[in-house]
Formats: structure tokens, C-alpha cells, sequence
């Protein structure tokens, strides 16, 4: 079982849906981003708009969930899986994940937390191949 797990993971046949509270609200409400990135020294990931020498294609959807204060909650799922991905491409476009001060935001969240968690994991059993969905409670960040 684990195995077929490890296995379904290389083959990006498990998906990942994250949530995540950014700064600002995204306009369009919806959106795939397709940019490049680079992991920097610094442990920081660098997004270009077009091809770069040593970066890699990182492509992700966001879907708008709902709205509070001057902040938007995102339901995000990846195509690719880069080195700070979502937090590198949503800081581009302008609309940072709160807390993530690495990534030019200016709301703290606390203790060096960031509001992006995974949401939701699909995969497929390993024996019935049935799909499995596994979903994890919204932390306290999350506005109703």
C-alpha cells in the first residue's frame, strides 16, 4: 500500500486542494497562473512571467471562495509542485498570504504561522482503486 502511494505521488496523481487567506482580493475571482520560478540561496523562490535560465514552469488555479474584511479566502490546487509555489505566484500577483512576511506581506498572523493549509488530499486505494477523499478542519484563521 505504501508502495502504490509513493508511487501515485510520483505520477502527480494525487491531488492537493489548499485554502489559503490572502491580502487583497483577486480580480478575476478565478484563475490558472503560469509563471517560472527559481529557488533563490536565500530559501526564497523567485517568480519570473516568462522562461529564465534555471527556472522551472509553475502552474497553478485559484478559485475565490469568499471575502472578508480586506482579505480573500482561495481554494488553490497545483499543477506543478515548486518550492514555495502558491506563496511565491499569489505574492507576484499582488495578493500575499497573510503572515507570510517572507513573501511581502504586511498582516502578521502570529508565532510565524501563514494562513495556507491542505485542505483537501485525493488519491485512489490501493486495492479497489475507489477515489478517497481526505479533508482536514479549517484552523482558527479561517473567517466563517
Amino acid at each position: 500500500a505504501a508502495a502504490d502511494l509513493s508511487d501515485q505521488i510520483r505520477r502527480k496523481q494525487v491531488r492537493k486542494i489548499y485554502r489559503c487567506l490572502v491580502e487583497g482580493v483577486p480580480n478575476p475571482r478565478e484563475a490558472r497562473l503560469e509563471h517560472f520560478i527559481r529557488k533563490g540561496k536565500s530559501l526564497k523562490a523567485t517568480v519570473f512571467p516568462r522562461k529564465s535560465p534555471d527556472a522551472k514552469r509553475a502552474v497553478l488555479t485559484y478559485r475565490l471562495l469568499t471575502t472578508h474584511r480586506k482579505n480573500a479566502l482561495l481554494e488553490v490546487e497545483l499543477e506543478t509542485g515548486r518550492f514555495h509555489q502558491i506563496r511565491a505566484q499569489l505574492s507576484f500577483i499582488g495578493h500575499p498570504i497573510v503572515g507570510d512576511l517572507k513573501y511581502r506581506a504586511t498582516t502578521r498572523l502570529g508565532d510565524y504561522k501563514i494562513a495556507l493549509y491542505a485542505q483537501k488530499v485525493v488519491l485512489r486505494h490501493p486495492h479497489s482503486g475507489e477515489e478517497i477523499l481526505l479533508e482536514s478542519p479549517s484552523p482558527e484563521w479561517e473567517p466563517c
